[in-house]
């Protein structure tokens, strides 16, 4: 499997995070297994469960932690929301437009597919 611009995308780390819990991280591994490499970024909802206990303790509580490099190399965050990209500015142009290019493979990947509806 190789991507635009001749990278191999089973070597790309993905990291899911939005509002997950144990089943749909187990289908999004199920779905992309072999195809990326797959992690959940449970934290939020990690942190919000200990962020809960601190305040029934009265503690106060409060954490965003955020990669910003691995093995020495920047890291990319995107989000629904564009206002919430971090990274340097290069790669989340480059990141955005490759995540563009998916897209847009896949739409016309999908829309040449053979229907199995009954009356197509």
């Amino acid at each position: 499997m190789e991507a635009t611009g001749g990278e191999d995308p089973t070597q790309k780390l993905v990291i899911f995070s939005d509002g997950l819990d144990v089943e749909k991280i187990e289908e999004l591994y199920a779905r992309f297994v072999g195809r990326v490499k797959v992690s959940p970024g449970w934290g939020t909802q990690l942190t919000n469960d200990f962020a809960a206990w601190c305040r029934a303790m009265r503690w106060l509580f409060s954490l965003v932690c955020k990669a910003v490099s691995a093995n020495g190399r920047p890291t990319v965050k995107l989000s629904d929301n564009p206002n919430k990209a971090m990274g340097p500015k290069v790669r989340i142009e480059r990141c955005k437009r490759s995540l563009a290019s998916v897209i847009r493979w896949r739409r016309r990947w999908w829309s040449r597919r053979p229907s199995s509806a009954p009356g197509r």
